[in-house]
């Protein structure tokens, strides 16, 4: 009797504590699961790098020409298109311009790691110093980018040699058998240094009456920049 009491009175805490677990192995196995997932796909926007931030020219002669190259690279991850290389929002313009080789251009895409060539052509034609700055517009792939290149180069005047007296000299009436002699100056008004080819008095220079009778100025000399030298010239 005892016996059958003792598990009557554990009966329901038996019971209660196989229910309460079938429950909770119930619930678990019917909870529907659910994992929240947040991110951002990382991509470097598109990063246009320039091989050199200037092109400084040589001093140049008029009318003559040099070359210098740039090179335009990609080191993003995202795509990069030009949209613009200028010096004015009208491309070059004189006394500089894109020359035959180059790759760049507007509208080109360059991929990551691509490469593509600026070749820049100096040529003046007229004297003196020329300051500029190349403009390279891209997008990045999310915004407008800009890259500058500074531009400079100087022209150059050749060498100029003016003759004093303009270019005809009267001597005026001279008595027969006398003489008369004129100093001619020769000044080399360019900005370089000049040779002088041959001084004369055959068929190609002095005749007739007329004679060189000295002076400074002579055969394969040279005239720096700024400096003369004289002829004498008798009648």
């Amino acid at each position: 009797m005892l016996k059958q009491l003792r598990n009557l009175l554990l009966m329901p805490f038996k019971a209660d504590l196989v229910v309460y677990v079938a429950i909770f192995f119930l619930a678990s196995c019917n909870q529907q699961g659910k994992v929240s997932l947040e991110g951002y796909l990382d991509i470097e926007p598109g990063v246009v790098s320039v091989k050199t931030g200037a092109l400084t020219f040589t001093s140049q002669i008029l009318f003559t020409s040099s070359n210098q190259t740039v090179d335009i690279t990609n080191n993003g991850t995202a795509d990069v298109t030009l949209t613009e290389i200028s010096n004015s929002g009208l491309g070059l313009l004189s006394p500089y311009t894109l020359a035959s080789g180059t790759t760049c251009s507007t509208g080109l895409v360059l991929k990551s790691g691509a490469t593509c060539m600026l070749v820049v052509t100096f040529a003046p034609i007229a004297s003196g110093q020329f300051p500029s700055v190349a403009v390279v517009k891209y997008f990045d792939g999310g915004s407008p980018q800009i890259k500058n290149i500074s531009l400079s180069g100087k022209g150059l005047d050749p060498a100029n040699l003016n003759i004093s007296d303009g270019a005809t000299y009267d001597f005026q009436k001279v008595a027969l058998d006398g003489s008369a002699t004129k100093t001619f100056t020769v000044t080399n008004i360019g900005e370089l240094s000049g040779v002088l080819g041959t001084v004369t008095t055959g068929a190609l220079g002095l005749a007739g009456y007329f004679a060189l009778a000295g002076g400074t100025c002579t055969t394969g000399g040279t005239v720096i920049a700024g400096a003369t030298c004289t002829l004498i010239v008798s009648f």
